[in-house]
């Protein structure tokens, strides 16, 4: 068992709906990482020191050379207490395992994964638990969630149990997620069993089946799971689909509807849109990687952007000596005083020195460089440009 599974459990709630998306997200990998994994793994990583009774300090670099936030040592409290509710009314810490990797060969001989916690009560009280910490700030529901419950067939295979055994396990799923601030309580529990549990392997070992079996021939279904499928961007379906969205919008029907039916309209215009920004960064993230790697759009280009604060564009003396003549001491002790903090200043103000004077002696920062529409291709001169760049 090495190396990521075909059929990890973490991306279970993507190919158990969509067996296509095994295939297509190896076919077609994400384009650039994720920014927020590091960020992800460090704050696992703050928590495993906690629960070994190491509180590091804001600033410690882990591992990977993260630094250590205030929020990731916020957010590993959570966690910490979380399983110690669990685990100390039976004095059974001993009984936690933290990040040790199942395997779910009874669903797919490829299927293996790494819990973060996964408390075996059965002696105790015929509970079994499965803790999940998420740092994102994108709201998970632990209901019927499809990476617990992968773990949990796990553990059970792991523990030789009986089918009688399973069927009358109590089993919860945990998840903890502190930065998600819209949805409070920041953690969340669902409560099942080992025998309602059997509806939703039975259906995981379909889709594992056929993912692996019939690899691109595998049923595509569109979802909230295409946001983060690497495939989408080469997707029949998704593009298929994307494409009837927008012939919709550009549909013209003067219907005065009534408030249930536009109610409805509502809903639908509510997941077109979701599923077109869905498209729309797939897309982003192909042309700016084919820029990136020298490629050529008509319609497209890498161009900075702004970024945050100006800079002078006259030198310190002439700079110093305006502010001498307004009678506005612009010196600090190492620099001279920026153009935003001069902004802000209300007595400068009262003194003629205004923005709009600061902006004619200063210049925006630049910024990062980022994906831009061309407004001066051949077809913009000869048709006219339009908003989205396209001629």
């Amino acid at each position: 068992m090495t190396g990521h599974s075909r059929l990890a459990p973490s991306s279970a709630f993507r190919w158990v709906p969509c067996p296509l998306s095994v295939a297509l997200s190896e076919e077609f990998p994400a384009l650039k990482q994720d920014p927020s994994g590091p960020e992800g793994t460090a704050a696992h990583e703050v928590w495993n020191w906690m629960l070994d009774g190491l509180v590091p300090d804001v600033g410690t670099l882990t591992s990977e050379r993260i630094p250590v936030t205030i929020e990731m040592i916020d957010g590993a409290w959570q966690f910490v207490d979380k399983i110690k509710s669990i685990v100390d009314p039976y004095q059974a810490m001993h009984k936690a395992r933290f990040e040790q990797s199942l395997t779910m060969h009874g669903i797919h001989p490829l299927m293996h994964g790494t819990p973060d916690a996964d408390l075996d009560l059965l002696e105790e009280c015929g509970e079994y638990h499965i803790g999940d910490y998420k740092f994102g700030h994108r709201s998970v529901s632990p209901f019927e969630n499809w990476q617990c419950t992968g773990y949990t067939f796990g553990a059970f295979e792991r523990l030789g149990l009986s089918p009688s055994q399973i069927d009358n396990s109590k089993v919860f799923f945990h998840i903890v997620q502190p930065r998600c601030f819209h949805n409070r309580p920041a953690s969340g529990t669902w409560e099942t069993t080992g025998r309602d549990l059997r509806r939703l392997w039975d259906k995981m070992r379909r889709s594992a089946d056929e993912a692996i079996t019939l690899e691109t021939a595998a049923t595509p279904n569109m979802g909230p799971h295409c946001r983060d499928c690497p495939g989408r961007r080469a997707c029949p379906t998704f593009r298929r689909n994307a494409g009837a969205n927008i012939d919709w919008v550009n549909w013209s029907k003067p219907v005065q509807m009534d408030t249930e039916s536009a109610g409805i309209e509502l809903s639908y215009v509510t997941a077109a849109l979701e599923q077109l920004k869905s498209y729309k960064d797939a897309l982003e993230q192909q042309v700016e990687f084919e820029l990136q790697q020298g490629g050529f759009s008509p319609h497209w280009s890498m161009q900075p952007t702004a970024g945050r604060g100006r800079d002078w564009t006259i030198d310190n003396e002439t700079l110093f000596a305006m502010g001498d003549a307004l009678e506005i001491d612009l010196r600090q002790p190492a620099q001279p005083i920026t153009p935003s903090q001069a902004m802000s200043n209300r007595e400068f103000k009262k003194k003629g020195f205004d923005s709009e004077l600061i902006a004619e002696y200063s210049k925006p920062k630049p910024g990062s460089v980022a994906l831009k529409p061309k407004t001066d291709t051949l077809a913009s001169r000869v048709f006219g440009a339009k908003k989205n760049g396209m001629a």
